[in-house]
This record gives C-alpha cells, sequence and structure tokens, in this order.
C-alpha cells in the first residue's frame, strides 16, 4: 500500500483535481465526494464492477480496492474538505 501524508493525498486525490472529467472519490458522479459515494464503490467491489470508473480509484494506485475505500473514509472523516 502507498503511504502519503495528509497533505499528499489531500492535494493529490480526493476532491481536489479532476480526474478524466470526475473528480477522485466521485464514484456516483454527482460532484462531489460524501458517503453517498462510500456506498457506491462498497457497493460497486462487491458487484465486480468497477472497471471504467477512475475515480473509484481514490488513492491512484490503478486498482479499485478496499484500499480506496478505506481512503475516501478517512478523507471525509477528516473533516478538512
Amino acid at each position: 500500500m502507498v503511504q502519503y501524508t495528509y497533505d499528499d493525498w489531500q492535494a493529490m486525490y480526493v476532491g481536489l483535481y479532476p480526474k478524466h472529467e470526475q473528480i477522485y472519490g466521485d464514484v456516483n458522479g454527482d460532484g462531489k465526494a460524501n458517503i453517498e459515494d462510500v456506498t457506491e464503490l462498497i457497493n460497486a467491489l462487491l458487484r465486480g464492477n468497477t472497471a471504467g470508473n477512475d475515480a473509484a480509484d481514490v488513492n491512484d494506485d490503478g486498482r479499485v480496492n478496499i484500499d480506496d475505500v478505506t481512503t475516501l473514509i478517512n478523507y471525509l472523516l477528516s473533516g478538512k474538505h
């Protein structure tokens, strides 16, 4: 797992920079990262249907997995969004 400081991933990932017209963590495409995206990401993982949703790769490691859920939840709980 890639390790980043809070400032690194805040600046590079969730919600600050668009990636392919999407926002990191904005899994459902509504223009913001929130708890609805966590639910959608978990459901997508359980369905095995994460292909093509770049916003779901929240930690930008090239894979969509439980680490992305953890990164998104940590970001949302930080209160700094």
